[in-house]
């Protein structure tokens, strides 16, 4: 019974609460009543049911005729059929439903890795000009940014490849970009691309101090920035023992203000915040200290 201060006991466990914490049913009149039960118990009890229908095979294939049953005379009534999108709508514009669905989500996408991968795939077959559109947009807003993780695609594979250190990726070119402050390493030209072609500038890029086919680590300590025509100069060859004793102490230093196990190689998903907030922190501690040593050819 509900009371004058607007409250109801709930008749199942007892609890007089507020008629917020009841639904509402349709009487013969056209009236709306709270229900007997609160929300909480007939969620338990939808639980309950729902238990034992997965239990029961029987009562599983019942229900399911049952829904079928339901559903298409929702869908030939087109007065309760726009009702049914109305009440779901409002159910899951709901924070805490939404929050569940989410979470669930999360959960069947850690559990269908393979299943993810190829809905992806299909809506990408099925939409190819919306793909090339994005991607377009990226690599002409982000350009930097779109170098780096074409890079570490590269990178990744020359890493399987040799096999050597613990590769180099996206965060580590970001950084090494950072450590350099945008100049070639070998003769100090600024190598920056802010637009998509980088007229008026040389191309940005890394190079393998030590190359490897001469046995090279593909690790952050191996890497440096290197404009193309150095890297072209460079070629497959080992600097020499002057050019090595300047390098390597940087080198070392770069590595060292390293954040610690905050890097992810591949495609991984995107970058959580502790490894955003650890690399905001090397940027800091690396901004300019790299300085050219200059060439020997």
């Amino acid at each position: 019974m509900v009371t004058a201060a607007g409250t109801k006991r709930c008749t199942k466990c007892g609890a007089e609460k507020t008629l917020a914490d009841f639904r509402q049913r349709k009487l013969r009149d056209g009236t709306f009543a709270p229900t007997s039960w609160c929300r909480v118990c007939l969620n338990e009890s939808s639980k309950l049911s729902m238990r034992r229908r997965l239990e029961d095979p029987a009562a599983r294939e019942r229900a399911m005729e049952r829904d079928k049953c339901r559903y298409q005379a929702v869908k030939a009534d087109p007065v309760r059929l726009d009702a049914e999108r109305r009440r779901k709508r409002e159910y899951f514009a709901r924070p805490e439903v939404r929050a569940r669905a989410a979470e669930r989500s999360k959960l069947w996408n850690a559990q269908n890795p393979d299943r993810v991968l190829e809905k992806h795939r299909r809506w990408r077959d099925g939409n190819r000009e919306k793909v090339r559109a994005a991607s377009l947009k990226y690599r002409t807003e982000h350009y930097e940014a779109f170098r780096d993780s074409s890079f570490a695609n590269q990178s990744r594979r020359r890493w399987e490849e040799h096999n050597h250190g613990p590769g180099f990726t996206i965060q580590h070119a970001r950084l090494c970009r950072v450590f350099w402050n945008n100049r070639c390493a070998y003769c100090g030209t600024a190598v920056v691309v802010k637009t998509l072609g980088g007229h008026g500038q040389r191309a940005a890029g890394f190079d393998h101090v030590v190359p490897l086919s001469k046995g090279g680590a593909h690790d952050p300590a191996n890497h440096v920035v290197c404009c193309k025509p150095c890297n072209d100069k460079k070629n497959a060859r080992i600097p020499p023992p002057e050019i090595m004793a300047k390098l390597e102490p940087q080198l070392d230093a770069f590595v060292s203000c390293l954040p610690a196990n905050s890097f992810h190689r591949g495609r991984c998903g995107p970058p959580t915040l502790e490894m955003q907030r650890a690399v905001f922190e090397a940027e800091a501690r690396l901004k300019g200290r790299g300085v050219p040593v200059g060439t020997w050819w």
